[in-house]
């Protein structure tokens, strides 16, 4: 896969409020020790089971899907992931959800599914009010790293100008966000990445 860089991965602690908020405010104390394990990817087989088991209509289907999701993320495996996550897309609830979205939006950056990418990190970009102040910083800059890095793998994949022209400024914006917090080791990831896109635009150009 192309170096699309590493500046997505911004501690976020998204995935268990939305736990919390799919219990009814605090995460049912069954469910927040098997998230503690899938934080780990030591989920059990028979965990695992008895979670895929939840069908759409059972009252604790977002929230086991969601744990199951986190455990696929920490094991690295992209096809469970980019499939709990599917299957959380389809609830109604959960289709403007900007956390999903983007979640979903790295996974197809995995996949090297660059128009997917794009498509789901701008709609959890038009969605990002209904986030919590807390996790608006964090979620932003990776829902910003998910669209450079889709326009920067699109180039790759294409050559074309246009989609180089959208992967800087796109860095660029997410440059400007996270130095709004003085994350000057993130800015230094998008810094890096807009040098060598400049450079390969000078020569293309």
């Amino acid at each position: 896969m192309a170096d699309l860089g590493t500046a997505d991965e911004v501690d976020d602690s998204s995935l268990d409020d939305l736990l919390a908020e799919a219990d009814g405010g605090t995460a049912d104390a069954d469910h927040a020790t098997l998230m503690a394990k899938a934080r780990q990817g030591t989920l059990t087989t028979g965990e695992r089971a008895s979670l895929e088991g939840l069908s759409t209509s059972d009252e604790g289907f977002t929230s086991g899907t969601l744990i199951l999701y986190q455990d696929s993320k920490a094991r690295k495996d992209i096809a469970s992931r980019r499939r709990y996550l599917d299957k959380l897309l389809t609830e109604p609830s959960n289709g403007y959800n900007p956390v999903f979205l983007s979640e979903r939006a790295q996974v197809a950056i995995l996949e090297a599914d660059y128009d997917e990418a794009l498509d789901r990190a701008s709609k959890a970009e038009q969605h990002w009010q209904r986030l919590p102040s807390s996790q608006v910083f964090n979620r932003k800059a990776q829902i910003y790293a998910a669209k450079a890095k889709a326009w920067q793998g699109k180039f790759y994949q294409t050559e074309d100008l246009d989609a180089l022209r959208h992967a800087i400024s796109s860095w660029q914006k997410y440059q400007e966000h996270v130095k709004r917090k003085s994350r000057t080791d993130l800015a230094k990831q998008a810094d890096a990445q807009i040098a060598k896109l400049n450079d390969i635009k000078r020569r293309l150009e």
